[in-house]
This record gives C-alpha cells, sequence and structure tokens, in this order.
C-alpha cells in the first residue's frame, strides 16, 4: 500500500480562502464578507496567532472535504492499472483518509505560526508530489457574486492561480455568519480539481525537461512508427495481447544491450493503462539502420482502457511508445527523468 501523506494542499489553499494572500485589496471588494473579519483573520497569519485564526476558519472541516477529495483522486489515479474489489477500495480509503488528516492539521497550525510548511529530507512519492505541487504560490484571481442560501450560508465560487505551475482551479467555498460582524469559512470544496491540475502541470514539466535527453536518445533509436493488433492472450481466453510491431533507426555508435519504455492506452476520463516494456538487443548483433521489433502489452479486462480494446478494438492514435532509457553493454545509459529533480 502507497504512503498516503498529505500535508500542505489544503493547508495552504485554506490559509489562501481565509488570509488571501496577495489578494488583500480583491478580498474587501466581495462586500457580502465583512472586511473587518478578513482584516482580522489575516493579521492573525501575519502575527501567528493560530487562535484567532481556527476561530475564524473552521479548518477540521475543510480538511475533512479537503481528505476526501484528494485521497479519492489520489486511488483513482492509481487503481487503473491494477484490479480492485470494492472493498479493497474502501480499505485503502480508510487507511489513506486518517493518514492525510493526522499530517494537515498540526500543518495548518505550523503554516499560520511560521508561514511556511517544513519537509523532511526523506520524502514519501505523495510528499515529493506535495512539493512539487508550490501551493504556497496559490492566489485568489477572481471570485463569483456571493450569494446567501436558505441555509444562511453565503456561498462563492473563488478562482485561484498557482503562479509556479501556470494553471488556474476553483474552490467552491461557504462562510457563516458568527457574531455581529464577523464570517467563518466553514467549507471549501473542489480540491480535487486542483490534484488534477497539479498532475497535468507537472507532467507537463517533465515533458520540458526530457525533450533534450529524448533527442540525446533518438541519435540511438529513433522510433519510426509502429502497428499494433489485438491478438490471443492465455489459453482461457481470459485476458489478450495487444502486439506492436515497431520499426526503429539504431544507431550502435556502441553496443545497446536494452531498450526500456512504457505502453501506453489512453482510456476515457483521463484514464490511462500503462506497462513497462523492455527489448534485449545483447543477443542479436547492433547494426545500423532500421529494425523491426515486437513489443507485447498484455490487456487486463478489469482495466476500463484495456477493456474496450479489447471490446472495441484500438484507435492508433490512443496508443503510444515512450522509450525512457537506453541501457548500452559498457553499463552507460541514457534516462528520462520520472520526476521533477529538485
Amino acid at each position: 500500500m502507497r504512503k498516503f501523506l498529505m500535508i500542505a494542499v489544503p493547508v495552504l489553499l485554506i490559509l489562501a480562502i481565509a488570509v488571501g494572500v496577495g489578494s488583500y485589496r480583491a478580498m474587501l471588494k466581495v462586500q457580502a464578507m465583512p472586511s473587518s473579519s478578513i482584516k482580522t483573520i489575516r493579521d492573525a497569519a501575519a502575527e501567528g496567532d493560530t487562535a484567532i485564526f481556527s476561530q475564524l476558519v473552521d479548518v477540521d472541516a475543510v480538511l475533512e472535504t479537503a481528505a476526501t477529495e484528494i485521497v479519492t483522486a489520489y486511488i483513482n489515479d492509481h487503481a487503473t492499472s491494477m484490479t480492485y474489489s470494492t472493498l479493497e477500495m474502501q480499505n485503502l480509503y480508510n487507511a489513506l483518509k486518517p493518514e492525510f488528516l493526522a499530517a494537515a492539521k498540526p500543518a495548518v497550525s505550523d503554516y499560520v505560526a511560521k508561514g511556511r510548511v517544513n519537509f523532511p529530507a526523506e520524502l514519501s512519492e505523495i510528499q515529493t508530489w506535495l512539493k512539487d505541487s508550490r501551493a504556497e504560490t496559490c492566489a485568489i484571481t477572481s471570485y463569483s457574486k456571493i450569494v446567501t442560501r436558505d441555509d444562511g450560508r453565503a456561498h462563492t465560487k473563488i478562482e485561484f492561480y498557482n503562479a509556479a505551475l501556470m494553471f488556474s482551479f476553483d474552490l467552491e467555498v461557504a462562510l457563516e455568519k458568527v457574531g455581529e460582524n464577523s464570517w467563518r469559512v466553514v467549507s471549501a470544496t473542489g480540491f480535487d480539481e486542483y490534484y488534477r491540475g497539479v498532475n497535468r502541470a507537472l507532467k507537463e514539466r517533465l515533458k520540458n525537461l526530457n525533450a533534450p535527453i529524448q533527442a540525446e536518445m533518438d541519435e540511438f533509436f529513433d522510433v519510426k512508427g509502429f502497428d499494433a493488433a489485438v491478438i490471443e492472450g492465455d489459453e482461457y481466453g481470459f485476458s489478450r495481447t495487444l502486439r506492436m510491431t515497431v520499426k526503429a533507426e539504431v544507431f550502435a555508435d556502441k553496443p545497446i544491450e536494452k531498450i526500456s519504455g512504457t505502453i501506453t492506452i489512453d482510456g476515457d476520463d483521463d484514464k490511462e493503462s500503462s506497462e513497462p516494456f523492455a527489448i534485449y538487443l545483447s543477443d542479436a548483433p547492433n547494426e545500423d539502420g532500421v529494425q523491426t521489433f515486437i513489443v507485447d502489452k498484455v490487456l487486463n479486462p478489469f482495466v476500463r482502457a484495456d477493456a474496450n480494446v479489447m471490446r472495441h478494438g484500438l484507435k492508433k492514435k490512443d496508443l503510444h511508445l515512450d522509450v525512457t532509457e537506453i541501457t548500452f553493454s559498457d553499463g552507460t545509459s541514457v534516462k528520462k527523468f520520472d520526476q521533477l529533480p529538485e
């Protein structure tokens, strides 16, 4: 089970909602929220007054929603390559959500008191993602009209912009009146949109970072094209195999031992099915020129993208072959980044 120690995403977004970092003047234009309360929240954060801040921001309620949305998005994002029963999915959710809350709650006080969240030297996969998300750069850019509904709460949609990763996202925010002139942030939804936005932005950054590495790899192994067909799989007919016939130009200035990469099938709703592949050239002569290679991917009927291919066939535009590493017989290699470096 992957550890899911989420700390700063909801922390910093909550702070942005309540304090309006970099957006104080814009917040004052929202007539339905008294400026005196906003200033009190802003000053409490600036002065490290966690007591006042917690009085005017229902941290537990907002974190509860953030945990639900982000943990669910995380599980959905990582469950496409494996088979989960409903019970397993629920057990995974029940394990990850308390970890999320246990890490996020103390981090709120830490950020308000110190103006930052300190990450440990050793980071888990999700903590690395969290650090790369640069949530501390989020600022409010616009608001929808505040509407008071029958529940007595003031509701508005707030648009944020992540300056570091350059994408926008919305949160639906609700506020309750506490006292004659004070309003309290009691809920916010839309953290799953933030999760997806971060992933898209990080993926694009990684693509740009790997562009010169890809150019270097093409000097040794340049994929010219491929054909794909679905063939029989296991003897029981349970699974099937996607067989790719890859044509690539090989430049053997030194012997290549292995070509590694991934085969990815695009699915509906941004769901993907990916599987690693390896082509071993150590037993074959490394000759210059166009050569043909066979690469197989087992199709899993419990993975949506794979099942669609088994039932309806494959559109070539939905299939991608990505070479990620070339290993030479002398032990050297050329390899793409799989995560952003420090």
